[in-house]
Order: C-alpha cells, then sequence, then structure tokens
C-alpha cells in the first residue's frame, strides 16, 4: 500500500482476493469496521473543528481511508489512537491487519487528493 500516491500514512495490507463474493464480502467487512464506529461515536474526539479528522470511509480498491485536514499538527499518538480504535472493530470481525491509509484535506480545494 506504500505504493498510493498522495497517501500521508499507510497501515496493513490488503488481501489478496480474486473472485467477485471475495471482494464483496471484503468491501462489506471493512463496511462494518465503518459503521461500527459510527455508532460507537469514539472517533468523534478526532473530528473536525476538535480533531484533525474531516471524514473516513471505504475505497473500492479494498482499504480504509481517512481524510485529515492539512491545517492540524497530527500526532504520530493521534494515528495510533485513530488505528487502534479502527482495529478494535476490526478484531470483533475476526480481522487483523486492517489496510488504512491517511489523506490531506486542502480546505481550499474542492477534492479529496487520493487515487
Amino acid at each position: 500500500m506504500s505504493e498510493n500516491e498522495g497517501a500521508l500514512r499507510t497501515y496493513g495490507k490488503v488481501p489478496e482476493i480474486t473472485t467477485g463474493t471475495e471482494v464483496y464480502k471484503w468491501l462489506n467487512t471493512l463496511d462494518c469496521i465503518r459503521v461500527n464506529l459510527n455508532e460507537s461515536n469514539e472517533m468523534k474526539p478526532y473530528f473536525y473543528p476538535a480533531g484533525p479528522l474531516v471524514a473516513y470511509g471505504t475505497h473500492a480498491d479494498g482499504y480504509f481511508w481517512i481524510i485529515v485536514d492539512e491545517r492540524y499538527d497530527i500526532k504520530n499518538e493521534d494515528f495510533d489512537a485513530i488505528v487502534d480504535l479502527i482495529n478494535k472493530q476490526a478484531i470483533k470481525l475476526n480481522i487483523k491487519d486492517v489496510p488504512i491509509v491517511f489523506f490531506y484535506w486542502h480546505p481550499n480545494k474542492y477534492y479529496f487528493c487520493f487515487h
């Protein structure tokens, strides 16, 4: 995942999946992590304006994406805490090593910078 151009940080590895059914199941599992995070509100302290996060979700390429406001000085412990929250939800679904990609959001532009 380190080849992901424009990425601020990457964690984990996208599993090797080949069939449409495997892809569907994997993306559905990632989306379950997203839904569980939303319902738990554990990410709330990290969201703008109190924190650096602008958005998060799942990408069709099989990873969990997180958008960080470039105006914030996000620290290593913030990255670690956010990744830990995601992994905590993933463990409940028997998933380890969740692929996570952090990207910067540029407030003066109308797009997210991820590919």
